[in-house]
This record gives C-alpha cells, structure tokens and sequence, in this order.
C-alpha cells in the first residue's frame, strides 16, 4: 500500500515549561485540548490548567465524564464548559458553566492576571474570533497556538505563512521520504 504522509510541522505542540495554559477547544478541535490536558496531569501533575470547552450542548459534548473526574481530581484544572445552544434538559451549573460561545470577555472574567500559553483548536469563526481577539487584549504573540481545521485562514501578527508549491517539481521536492523498516 502506498500512504500519503509527512512528516509532523507546524507550531502546535504544549510547551514543557511549568508557565500556567489555558486550552480552548470548540467542538471536535478538544481532541488535541485532551491530549494535552492528559499529558500535564500525566508528566506536570502541578501545572495550572484552564480548559474551556465550546459545544452546543450536552449532546455534543465529548468525553464529559473523563473531564468531570479530572475536574473533580486535580485541583490545579480548571474546567469550563460552555454551551452555545443548551437543551432544554442542560442544567447551568450542573452540565455546563457558560451559556455562550468561548470569548476573550469570558476569559477577562474567569483567569487570573498571569503569564499563560493560550492553546486553540476549533471551527473558523472561533478561531477567526479568539486569535485576533487574544492579541487585541494584549497577549503575546508567541503565547498564543493555534490549530484550526476547515478552511481556515487565520492573520498571524507579523508572521508570514510558508509558501505553498505550485509546480510539480516544488511539490514533489517538497515531500519528505518516509521508509517503514
């Protein structure tokens, strides 16, 4: 079988550092917020976390039980469930802390004034929405990561995107060899 693969790129990894996160993760894109929030509890037992998570309801929420345990478990995690679109059966306080969408407004209100690394993954409107908004509040461009999914285009202050190849030569210079041994 012939794979169509590459080599791991980008800037979207958690940093080891001890500095406090705050990870973001609106529908589906809490998939990577998982494995990050997995991997500080596993490796930073004491790393201060914030973890905000956008769904538009309870039916949509993913791995809900394993976040309560953590939540309830590790006091240094800090779970925020926000619901865009609650069901009429979601109990605010009890399946879900926020009706709305995750903004910086909300973090104003809920972090501490500290030095965070921001982590995001989502749809193009929250990341369209919180990237620029989390630079426009004063955060660091190097603080903030991001991974956006779909077709999203988000503006980096002061970073330019890498070139895409455009003949067949570039792109097939462009192609890392992978060998399976």
């Amino acid at each position: 079988d012939v794979l169509q693969v590459r080599a791991p790129s980008g800037h979207f990894y958690l940093d080891r550092s001890k500095q406090p996160v705050v990870l973001m993760g609106g529908g589906i894109g809490i998939t990577p917020m998982l494995s990050m929030l997995n991997w500080c509890i596993a490796e930073q037992p004491d790393r201060e976390v914030w973890l905000f998570y956008g769904a538009r309801n309870s039916r949509e929420l993913m791995a809900s039980e394993h976040l309560a345990s953590i939540s309830k478990n590790h006091p240094q995690v800090h779970l925020r469930i926000c619901f865009s679109n609650p069901e009429s059966t979601d109990v605010l306080g009890q399946h879900y802390h926020h009706h709305g969408r995750v903004t910086v407004d909300l973090l104003r209100q809920q972090l501490p004034l500290k030095p965070y690394h921001y982590y995001l993954c989502g749809p193009t409107p929250m990341m369209q929405s919180l990237v620029p908004a989390l630079a426009a509040w004063g955060v660091p461009d190097a603080n903030i990561h991001f991974e956006a999914f779909g077709p999203a285009s988000i503006p980096r202050k002061g970073r330019q995107t890498s070139p895409v190849p455009h003949t067949d030569t570039e792109k097939a210079a462009a192609q890392p060899m992978v060998t399976f041994a």
